[in-house]
């Protein structure tokens, strides 16, 4: 968690603000693993802000053996909530997603307009490469979420 966090904070700090780390929900029933705050004078960041209405990214870590499945993107879907601000969610994994974890993205589109990217250790290294280089980061993002709506179907 702590390795993922740095990487998150290296590559979108700014224009992210630091994240709130092991946030409770005002209910304490929930504890998000970190929240950035969208700011503004990025295109991407702000594409997020105005299209989706989330002034929130909600990251969640997994460091399983295994890819993970359906229901590590349904724990992650419960902290997305439209209507406080929180659409789009990071969920970083050692590997890539399984046809499962697919499949619950999708319906967590479907159902609520949440948008869930997957950042495995591999997308994590490109993530750092293309900031080291003074690259734009939020690009393989952006290359991830338009692969994800070129592909939907009804």
């Amino acid at each position: 968690e702590d390795i993922c966090i740095d990487i998150l904070n290296y590559a979108f700090v700014p224009p992210l603000r630091l994240p709130k780390i092991q946030a409770l929900s005002e209910d304490g029933l929930d504890r998000r693993d970190a929240i950035y705050p969208i700011t503004s004078g990025n295109a991407f960041w702000e594409s997020i802000k105005y299209e989706f209405s989330s002034r929130l990214v909600v990251a969640e870590f997994k460091n399983y053996t295994d890819p993970i499945g359906q229901s590590e993107v349904e724990s992650l879907q419960q902290y997305l909530l439209p209507k406080a601000k929180r659409s789009l969610g990071l969920l970083c994994s050692r590997y890539s997603p399984s046809e499962s974890a697919l499949k619950a993205r999708r319906r967590a589109w479907m159902l609520a307009e949440n948008i869930i990217l997957f950042l495995s250790d591999q997308d994590l290294k490109d993530i750092v490469s293309t900031r080291a280089l003074d690259g734009e980061p939020s690009g393989l993002l952006e290359d991830q979420m338009d692969q994800f709506f070129i592909t939907l179907s009804p």
